[in-house]
């Protein structure tokens, strides 16, 4: 409700706050806002976006050991991309089934190869495709029991 059809509402009776002190609350309305909007960063473990029907679709957190993980969930709930650090601080994107299995990852390994895992509808690791910090190639290709059928360097 903006100024004016706070004014209007109070003079008609019907303003919501009139029963606790109209000028109290905007008092405190004020100054929250003026505090909040001086102010240069908010702090939390955990941000939450909720759609107009008060339902998640994403958050920002901090995980237990520390490390920062941003998700984006569907209308169900399920997450369905994930971004954050691994265990050695290196970024991992993950995009997930409906399940929330991960599907699609890319990210850096622990040797510093950069690069993408597609798995199957098991969670299989399928095809792996990376470029290593020296500049050499890798496609590596799975069986459904996850054996190495094809290998790739160059």
């Amino acid at each position: 409700m903006d100024g004016k059809e706070h004014d209007e509402a109070h003079a008609q009776g019907s303003c919501a706050t009139s029963r606790i002190g109209c000028g109290k609350v905007g008092l405190l309305t004020r100054t929250l806002r003026r505090h909040l909007m001086n102010k240069q960063s908010v702090s939390a473990q955990e941000f939450v976006l909720n759609d107009a029907e008060g339902n998640k679709i994403a958050s920002l957190a901090a995980c237990r050991d520390g490390r920062p993980l941003l998700q984006m969930f569907d209308r169900q709930g399920i997450p369905r991309m994930s971004i954050g650090l691994n265990a050695n601080d290196h970024p991992q994107i993950a995009i997930r089934d409906p399940e929330g299995n991960v599907g699609v990852g890319l990210g850096q390994r622990s040797d510093g190869a950069l690069g993408i895992n597609v798995a199957d509808a098991t969670g299989m690791i399928a095809v792996s495709a990376f470029v290593r910090e020296d500049g050499t190639r890798e496609i590596i290709i799975r069986d459904k029991d996850g054996v190495v059928v094809h290998h790739l360097c160059c």
